[in-house]
């Protein structure tokens, strides 16, 4: 391969982990001595541009209306995918060689469509190699409700890659569970490859810096549990009053940030609130002197999903609350590394959060096994994936195929 394009509508918030995933991107690249672009959204600010990106796309892979009834989705994936198919095939300009390999990251249903049908446009004799990042499940919806037409959206954009090109495209998954929800739509098993994002940030930890320090960071939905902090802060401080607790206040629900906000002020000093985004090596700071990540997540929304914030405290060798029944769940309970609980209420949280400070010593100890391991592997992530293009073979009928077009 001689370049990497790193094509990324999301790309436009500093404090998103589209953003951290692109400063990780242009180290290995950097290691790896490619020549790399990044195309990221025309509302990028400053230190997206720095890295440097080219602001170009117009909507981002997020975008949704207030209404959440089906024919209304319908109408504004269509629409996303539309405008992006029309953008990208602009982008040919930059020609792209068969040598070359293009990345899409965390491909959702307002993309899919536009990105295999791009693909389908090349002269497969001709392609670059290309990756696809498959972060959410096809049912997921931004809003954290199930959507009904995502998995339609995605099982007609797998069926638009040609047979001729299918062993030229590589897909990604951060977990076990979500690859085999994938591989009947693809037609093909997904590498399982966590997204990075802040592992060339990583420095030792000491766990004697972080006293009983709770921390929530990332955006704030209900989905993730992010209402159920108030409540959760009262009840494990009211067993363990040396607890303190570090959130993070980032979203677009104000009236949910406000009510967090409020509702954790009578506990003073014991709680440090993070107004807004926060940079890399500010979150690699503040994770440095977490005690335990609380990670209140709906199972239903996270079932064979990934998580960024999962990685990083992986990475990391931070001990987490996890939901039970979940991916990230399962993997954490079963490394040592983090604490389960059942149902996302406050109730069953405060309990698991107090039964995992009883245990920390134990679970630092997997954390920090975890992240050594991780740290002794460095397999890298686009490396992996162009090495997957490059040696991958036609498979029969794609073989078949080009020689009765012979």
């Amino acid at each position: 391969m001689k370049r990497v394009f790193i094509l990324d509508p999301s790309l436009q918030g500093e404090s998103s982990h589209h953003f951290y995933a692109a400063r990780a991107y242009r180290e290995e690249l950097g290691r790896l001595g490619r020549g790399w672009s990044i195309v990221c959204h025309q509302t990028a600010g400053p230190a997206i541009q720095a890295l440097p990106a080219q602001p170009y796309f117009h909507v981002d892979g997020y975008f949704s209306a207030a209404e959440r009834a089906s024919h209304v989705e319908f109408g504004t994936a269509s629409l996303c995918n539309s405008m992006l198919f029309e953008q990208l095939l602009k982008l040919k300009q930059l020609a792209f060689h068969p040598g070359d390999f293009v990345f899409f990251p965390a491909v959702t249903s307002n993309q899919v469509l536009a990105v295999c049908q791009w693909i389908a446009s090349f002269d497969p004799e001709r392609a670059p190699g290309f990756g696809l990042c498959l972060m959410f499940q096809p049912d997921w919806h931004v809003s954290g409700d199930v959507s009904e037409v995502g998995p339609v959206f995605f099982r007609q954009a797998f069926g638009f890659v040609p047979e001729a090109l299918r062993h030229r495209v590589v897909y990604t998954c951060e977990t076990q569970g979500l690859a085999r929800e994938y591989e009947s739509l693809v037609g093909a098993a997904p590498l399982v490859m966590p997204m990075p994002t802040l592992q060339h940030l990583a420095r030792p930890r000491d766990p004697e810096r972080c006293g009983t320090t709770l921390s929530f960071m990332g955006y704030a939905k209900a989905e993730k549990g992010f209402h159920l902090l108030p409540e959760v802060a009262r009840r494990v401080r009211a067993r363990r009053p040396d607890a303190r607790f570090v959130v993070q206040l980032l979203g677009h629900d104000t009236d949910l940030l406000d009510e967090v906000r409020e509702g954790l002020a009578e506990h003073g000093d014991a709680v440090e609130l993070i107004e807004g985004p926060i940079a890399p090596d500010a979150m690699v700071e503040v994770m440095g002197r977490t005690r335990l990540m609380l990670m209140p997540y709906e199972s239903a929304t996270y079932r064979t999903r990934g998580s960024a914030i999962f990685t990083e405290c992986k990475l990391l060798g931070v001990p987490m609350l996890l939901p039970a029944g979940t991916a990230i769940g399962d993997e954490g309970r079963e490394k040592g590394l983090a604490a389960t609980f059942e149902r996302a209420e406050a109730e069953p949280v405060a309990g698991a959060v107090l039964g995992a400070l009883e245990r920390i010593e134990a679970l630092e100890a997997a954390a920090r096994r975890e992240a050594e391991a991780a740290a002794s592997r460095q397999e890298g992530y686009l490396g992996r994936l162009i090495q997957a293009v490059e040696s991958a073979k036609p498979g029969p009928a794609e073989a078949t195929g080009d020689r009765e077009a012979a």
